[in-house]
């Protein structure tokens, strides 16, 4: 390396270094001056100057600073222009720093030299450098003083801490390239000598990168004992120190290592010195042991690391320490309270440890003993607390070890009662609500979604809970849990209409009863399945039989008790019928006189006077809704017990269906109730069932191809007049609605009331709810090819002819309503109009600064306003294409009558999607669904000739639409950055929501069609090629969906570009094959890689250009080298894109594009790739604005929310807890200035 003037230039780059802070220097003095110092960081000189500025103690802080920043990019990006001769230069440098190293050296040039070790480690040891372990071991052991010892050690843990997090844990691009001999000689240096040995005497593969015998687990566990033992000066912050190290290392080295270094006995030693601190690392690092997957082939190992964790000294010391950092509501320490939810982690692991292994609990003192803590945990007033232990506990129930069940049985009422208490809904209670649980919730979670989440995951616990000890016992458990629902009714009761309020704590403890009742019964069910002969070959078939009908008896009392409770308040009516029905849809046949004595009781109830108190309205409503829900359900399951002596009960449903007064929905709700049962009854035979129904069918399909009907669907202003909105344009004119700013406020007038009637009149008079009604009735729950299927489509195959082509016309119109086409020769003034009251209001949760009831109770109170009119007028389309969307969906269960209609998938795509992208964001997901469920039922055969409208068009509008929102987010974005104002954050949340949950719905379905495993038609013997080889194959479907995909890859939400990358790599292998053994295919094939090697591949390295996408930088690096993998033509275009990449050697290209076709292995390709991209990728958000790494470390904050995580996401349940994020522009220049353009 060429020598310079250095004291010239180390005074040249401090002045520069000045001017780039000084915030008196002039603009164009600071462009100067870190022009200089750009030029500078890439010079070949850039590593001396680097090491003459750091050693020099007496330069100001930034200056060192830059210093290590010179080394660090001559070892990050300029490693391999270095001759040998200056990489050795280099690495003596930086020794040299670590073995200069001060105590008062400030702590940020201490871990920035560490990082400097660990990136010099990955590229050079067990290569040119081979006694790095010497060096850390020369460090560990230097006697000088108590102060440059204590912080020589904790250096040497940082290194370790980062080697092992480097090269075995998080993927980094330069250790994948290096896997094989970094991971053989960390682990080498780790493993404590008996196991060394043994790896020596069996293996030929030593690299001999080890120093001294103890090796490093041991040698650091030795020390912990020695610090945890005495009163040693600085221990406390070396022991934190010594446990962070061993954390990522016990997560992949060998089981027998931990063992040998008895490093579970150090984390309890730890945790009896008493410290905080030590308390929360000390636990981590158990945790990280526990959480290993278990591998039955090592269970021996497996068994001494838990009898290690869960002997009865460890218990005390959990005990003890939960009770030290005990806290209280109103006032919680957090660092205690840290202690407290990880250690709740520990005892959820260690019972998973006894579900797996039972037999390191030694006996029945042993088993109470662990047990009766972890009941104690569960307990816990803070649900963050509680929750690992009641997830444990809810698995162990399921797998009924003999040796605890019966232990944990003996406190089935105390679990029942804490259960059921911790089943309401917390966040539905009013907000000055005072309860313990409530004021830990309100601490823990920051926004509702998180909230909403983590309650629905624990409540589903508890459900598991009390199912899985009904099982056990389900007679009484099922009685207990009904008389503790039935003796909340009074305290219902006295809830008064003037005062009631749908907050009350009385009301959510009974809504938790009855959700309680419904998990015994569904533990009940489970019994009645083991109870069955083939089940239970060893008891007698009689013996079985006459426990099943004793338990019936006993529930079908129960639920004539509860029928005999007669109550007029609308909630304890509700729940009596809900716990009815519950339990009589549980009982194994029963008394055909008990189902109608219960459907008669449900269906004659009182039902109370329409309130003035919206709440107490709503409950009426609710009870209404119940009733009809429990009479079709028992319908259902019991269809000849309600026909047979069924006059009484058509009777009274006939004179509900007569009574106008009743809600449409009620009305034709209990009018399907006749063609459920007479459809189902096995009494009749299929001819006579089919004879039955048509007439009660027939009104359907006349009403459907009324003239009068097709008439008014011939252009949209007669749709508009059918729909009520004819005269719309007079109206707003006479009310002023253009001149009306505040639309709230402004009341309406009694025109406004008559219009608003006249647009709920005219939806009520369109065969919509009758048709959805009757074709659900006749539709759902029916077993394909049954009897009462074959019947239901006899019946809709003479219908759907009929009805489909105005039910495609009324869909295509309510969706037009949208489209600024549609009013588009209006005047001015009126568009505007129709504009503003086509914007939704909807509530989102997490973002929108009331709650939902708020929201609820807003807009019903505004119903008089012009708001509530424009609520109207938008609600009126709406309410039709849902309608329509319903119909299509139930027309779908008859499959093979729906895909064989002739002419009608053009037909079909062209009413869903030709104008669907003039929709809001949020109603798009509705139709994501439906043309999954089209897709999905479409018969194989039937594929090619109707799928390719649906697919073309779908992909087309959801490519239009999708990508303009996430255009007009951004823009939005921009525009407040610039104007350096927020906006209407909230508005701006909610849209960029629901634009991500949007997308994400559709990106999925995209992955469901396309990926290896796209699923089948419900009709296996029809099962041809696959649903991604009919799409791939198919120029009208292959091409919108190539397009659509390369368009997420630039939306902004990193979730749908990691499923895009997923799809891509899916089907990049297959397009090769098929280019290489289909010559019909050929030229197809060919052009779509030339679209993949093009647009996809720069669409890629665009988005992984961007600090937006850096947390999946792995997924699109994997994608980028599918490409260049897979796509190799003659001409080498994806070599091509990335040579014009500016900066970027053409050599070096060359070699990192044959090293990644040479390679077998994925994650190596995909190594080369973030290592060739290195210099122009974003930067790790977990990097931005740090200065050295610590293992890469989360903040307190970030651990606790990434903790939270695992609470809100299990089971399936997904929330968009992500708000808006700010300054994610692209950079200056765009994709034309990066690939040279």
């Amino acid at each position: 390396m060429p020598s310079a003037n250095g004291s010239n230039d180390i005074e040249h780059v401090e002045r520069a270094l000045e001017a780039s802070y000084d915030p008196r220097t002039s603009n164009d003095q600071r462009q100067e001056a870190l022009r200089y110092l750009d030029g500078l960081m890439n010079s070949r000189e850039a590593p001396k100057h680097g090491f003459a500025l750091v050693t020099n103690a007496s330069l100001p802080p930034q200056a060192r600073l830059f210093g290590l920043t010179l080394l660090e990019n001559s070892l990050v990006r300029r490693w391999s222009h270095h001759s040998a001769e200056e990489a050795d230069l280099i690495r003596q440098w930086v020794i040299d720093l670590a073995q200069s190293l001060r105590p008062q050296d400030p702590s940020y040039i201490r871990l920035k030299i560490a990082s400097l070790w660990v990136v010099l480690a990955e590229r050079a040891w067990a290569s040119t450098w081979s006694n790095l372990d010497a060096m850390l071991q020369e460090l560990w052991d230097a006697q000088v003083n108590i102060e440059q010892h204590t912080s020589n050690r904790i250096f040497v843990l940082y290194i370790l801490e980062c080697l092992s997090e480097n090269i075995c844990v998080r993927e980094d691009p330069i250790a994948m390239l290096r896997q094989e001999v970094l991971g053989q000689s960390l682990n080498e240096v780790f493993i404590p000598p008996g196991l060394y040995q043994r790896h020596k005497d069996e293996r030929d593969n030593i690299t001999d990168m080890r120093h001294g015998n103890e090796g490093w687990i041991l040698r650091i566990c030795t020390c912990l004992k020695l610090l945890t033992s005495q009163d040693h000066p600085g221990a406390r912050g070396m022991i934190v120190r010594a446990l962070e190290a061993l954390k990522p290392t016990v997560t992949w080295i060998s089981l027998e290592a931990i063992i040998e270094a008895r490093c579970v006995d150090c984390v309890f030693q730890a945790l009896a010195y008493g410290d905080d601190a030590i308390r929360v690392a000390a636990i981590e690092l158990l945790l990280a042991i526990l959480s290993r997957n278990y591998n039955p082939h090592f269970v021996d190992s497996w068994k001494d690391i838990y009898r290690s964790a869960i002997a009865s000294t460890c218990i005390e010391t959990l005990k003890r320490t939960y009770s030290a950092t005990e806290t209280h509501p109103d006032d919680v320490d957090e660092t205690k309270y840290t202690v407290q939810k990880k250690l709740s982690e520990v005892v959820g692991q260690l019972g998973d440890a006894v579900n797996k292994v039972p037999e390191i609990l030694d006996d029945e003192n042993h088993v109470v003993m662990f047990y009766q803590f972890a009941i104690d945990i569960f307990k816990s007033n803070s649900l963050l607390v509680s929750i690992p232990v009641l997830h444990n506990l809810s698995q162990t129930l399921a797998i009924k070890q003999p040796k605890i069940i019966p232990i944990i049985q003996q406190g089935a009422s105390q679990m029942f009662d804490t259960c059921v208490e911790r089943m309401i809904k917390f966040e539905s209670l009013s907000k000055d609500t005072e309860h313990p649980i409530l004021s830990y919730l309100r601490d823990d979670f920051e926004t509702m979604p998180e909230m909403h989440a983590f309650l629905g995951n624990y409540r589903r616990y508890c459900s598991k809970v009390v199912e899985h000890l009904s099982e056990e016992r389900p007679i009484s458990a099922v009685q207990y849990l009904l008389q503790q629902a039935t003796a909340t009714f009074k305290s219902v009761e006295q809830l008064r209409e003037s005062t009631y309020t749908k907050h009350a704590i009385p009301l959510a403890q009974l809504e938790a009863n009855a959700t309680a009742v419904k998990s015994g019964l569904s533990g009940y069910r489970h019994w009645l399945i083991s109870k069955n002969p083939i089940h239970s070959r060893e008891t007698p078939r009689a013996e079985l039989q006459k426990e099943v009908e004793e338990s019936a008896a006993a529930l079908g009392a129960q639920c004539m008790e509860i029928a005999n409770t007669v109550s007029e308040h609308p909630d304890v009516a509700r729940i009596a019928c809900q716990l009815m029905g519950d339990t009589l849809l549980h009982i194994q046949r029963p008394d055909p006189g008990l189902v109608r004595g219960i459907v008669e009781q449900i269906l004659k109830g009182a039902t109370p006077p329409t309130s003035q108190n919206s709440d107490f309205a709503e409950a009426i409503k609710q009870l209404e809704a119940a009733r009809l829900y429990y009479i079709q359900s028992l319908a259902v399951s019991f269809p000849d017990a309600i026909y047979e002596n069924h006059s009484d009960i058509f009777t009274h449903l006939d004179l509900i269906w007569r009574d106008d007064s009743v809600d449409d929905k009620i009305r034709w709700g209990y009018k399907a109730i006749q063609v459920i049962t007479t459809q189902r009854s096995m009494q009749l035979n299929e001819s006579t069932r089919v004879a039955r129904l048509q007439p009660l069918l027939e009104p359907v399909a006349n009403a459907w191809s009324s003239a009068e009907l097709t008439s008014r669907l011939s252009s949209f202003q007669s749709f508009c007049s059918l729909i009520g909105l004819d005269d719309l344009m007079a109206y707003v004119r006479n009310a002023r609605f253009s001149t009306t700013q505040d639309w709230s406020n402004a009341k309406l007038d009694d025109a406004g009331v008559q219009f608003r009637s006249r647009i709920n009149a005219a939806l009520t008079a369109l065969p919509v709810r009758m048709t959805t009604s009757l074709l659900a009735a006749s539709s759902e729950n029916l077993k394909e090819d049954s009897t009462n299927h074959r019947v239901g489509a006899r019946l809709w195959q003479e219908i759907m002819p009929i009805i489909l082509p105005n039910v495609l016309s009324l869909l295509n119109h309510s969706t037009a309503f949208s489209s600024d086409e549609s009013w588009s020769q209006l005047p001015a003034d009126f568009q505007s109009v129709i504009r503003k009251m086509l914007v939704d209001r909807f509530w989102q949760s997490g973002i929108s600064n009331e709650t939902k009831d708020e929201f609820t109770a807003r807009v019903s109170g505004s119903s008089s306003t012009y708001e509530g009119f424009a609520s109207n007028v938008r609600g009126a389309p709406r309410q039709v294409r849902d309608g329509c969307y319903h119909i299509i969906h139930g027309l779908t269960r008859f499959d093979k009558v729906f895909f064989a209609i002739p002419n009608l998938a053009q037909t079909l795509a062209e009413a869903l999607f030709g104008n669907a992208h003039w929709l809001s964001t949020h109603h798009l997901q509705r139709l994501v669904s439906l043309l999954d469920r089209l897709v999905s039922r479409c018969p194989p055969p039937l594929r090619r000739s109707f799928l390719p409208p649906l697919i073309s068009l779908s992909f087309s509008c959801f490519h239009t639409k999708l990508t303009r929102e996430w255009e007009s987010i951004e823009l939005a974005r921009t525009d407040d950055k610039e104007n350096e104002s927020s906006g209407d954050l909230g508005e701006e949340m909610k849209a960029d929501s629901v634009v991500r949950a949007t997308t994400h719905s559709f990106v999925t379905f995209a992955h469901k069609i396309l990926s290896n495993s796209a699923m089948l038609s419900v009709q296996p013997q029809g099962a041809g090629e696959s649903l991604k080889t009919a799409i791939l194959t198919s120029p009208e479907m292959a091409s919108p969906v190539l397009e659509f995909l390369i368009a997420s890859l630039r939306m902004r939400d990193s979730r749908c570009v990691a499923i895009a990358t997923q799809i891509f790599r899916s089907f990049i292998p297959f397009i090769a094959q098929e280019q290489e053994q289909n010559p019909a295919l050929a030229e197809m094939m060919t052009a779509i890689q030339y679209k993949l090697s093009t647009d996809a591949l720069q669409t890629a390295i665009t988005s992984l250009n961007e600090p937006h996408f850096v947390d999946i930088h792995k997924d699109l690096a994997w994608l980028i080298a599918s490409i260049i993998h897979n796509c190799s033509g003659g001409d080498d275009i994806p070599a091509r894109v990335l040579a014009s990449l500016q900066g970027m050697e053409p050599d070096r290209v060359r070699i990192a594009v044959d090293d990644i076709r040479n390679s077998k292995r994925e994650r190596e390709q995909r190594g080369i790739v973030l290592e060739l991209l290195e210099g122009i990728r974003g930067v790790r958000i977990s990097e931005m604005g740090k200065v050295g790494i610590g293992g890469n470390r989360e903040d307190a904050a970030q651990k606790a929310k990434r903790e939270k995580g695992k609470w809100l996401s299990s089971g399936g349940m997904e929330v968009e807890t992500a708000g808006i994020v700010r300054g994610n522009t692209p950079p200056e220049g765009g994709l034309g200035a990066m690939f040279g353009d």
